[in-house]
């Protein structure tokens, strides 16, 4: 890193600090999301939910991620990277611990909504801010907020059951609130640490039109479909796991079984740190990884309850495997001007 950096006259401090603020909008971009799992048993028992609600629950924020990218993609367009990420930041955190006000199942719903709208306004941000902030080192930058989304999951489903909840009694309702309370103060950290441009000179362009996805391509049909297939597998392990050990009499192996699933991804950034050039836009991670997934899959139906925790773990430490072999690559590697949305289109939701 240090080498690259300097040759091409980035300071090796600066391309530190933008690697870590990215890190931070990635951290914000999954920690909301990721505190409702280990909680998922106590709210389906308060508010009666059926598992069809549950999945809803999780699932709900999840479409907005595909809904509103396109409108978050111009946004990003008329008002600039810099600020979109901030507000994002903001409606995703507040939503967040919105939840905790919930009466019924609707009032829930709809503050998962809000908090899915908050991501999907992110989430299109992250390749543009990378692209404006560091267009010779796109595979650093890239690095930096996906790992900081695997450590935004592991921290919420992790620390959850043996620590935050313990210290706030025991409440779902408090515990959400204290999970969003950290994804608000990143806001402000990220305006105070971003570089100070404005980077709607950058996106302004992309208003007349450019903004809009090119549904015709079938690349971006293809990246909608990887993406979809790495995150509908990795959240619905998510959102049902408490339950299903629940039915099997083992609500116990929640907590160890979360942080194996989500645990296990903290190897990734550092095996994607040292391989990223080797596995952006390659289709080995797919064709190695992809039968781990569903290997693991198999396991967690059919091996007994001891060694599920195992499978989990060897099949999610593959799990984040596409999401730098399958970005969209950017404008500065291509050679020519893409839009916010062309380049991030699909969504993403890991």
């Amino acid at each position: 890193m240090t080498s690259a950096a300097s040759r091409d006259g980035l300071p090796v401090g600066r391309l530190i600090r933008l690697m870590f603020v990215l890190w931070l909008a990635g951290v914000a971009m999954r920690m909301t999301i990721l505190a409702m799992p280990p909680v998922i048993p106590q709210v389906h028992d308060e508010l009666h939910m059926s598992e069809t609600q549950v999945g809803l629950l999780i699932g709900l924020p999840l479409a907005l991620f595909a809904i509103a990218a396109v409108p978050g993609s111009l946004l990003i367009a008329r008002i600039g990277t810099s600020l979109a990420m901030i507000l994002g930041m903001v409606i995703a955190a507040l939503a967040g611990g919105a939840r905790a006000a919930a009466v019924d199942v609707a009032t829930l719903y709809a503050a998962s909504i809000a908090t899915g709208f908050g991501v999907a306004i992110i989430q299109p941000a992250m390749p543009t801010l990378v692209r404006e902030w560091l267009p010779r080192h796109v595979a650093f930058g890239t690095i930096a907020y996906s790992s900081g989304m695997l450590m935004g999951a592991m921290f919420a489903t992790v620390f959850t059951i043996p620590v935050v909840l313990p210290l706030v009694g025991g409440s779902w309702r408090r515990d959400l609130v204290a999970w969003a309370v950290p994804a608000l103060l990143i806001a402000p950290l990220f305006f105070l640490l971003s570089p100070k441009t404005d980077s709607r000179g950058v996106t302004n362009a992309a208003v007349g039109g450019l903004w809009w996805p090119d549904w015709k391509n079938p690349v971006v049909w293809l990246l909608g479909l990887a993406f979809g297939s790495n995150n509908s597998a990795y959240f619905s392990t998510n959102a049902f796991l408490g339950d299903f050990l629940t039915s099997h009499g083992k609500p116990e192996l929640l907590g160890p079984a979360l942080a194996w699933l989500n645990g296990a991804q903290i190897v990734t950034p550092i095996i994607l740190l040292t391989m990223a050039n080797r596995m952006q836009r390659k289709a080995w991670p797919f064709l190695i990884f992809g039968p781990i997934l569903f290997v693991s899959f198999l396991g967690l139906m059919f091996i007994p309850s001891s060694l599920r925790s195992g499978w989990r773990a060897g099949g999610w430490a593959g799990g984040p495997r596409g999401q730098v072999s399958s970005r969209p690559p950017p404008a500065s590697r291509t050679g020519r001007r893409r839009s916010p949305a062309a380049r991030c289109a699909p969504p993403e939701g890991r």
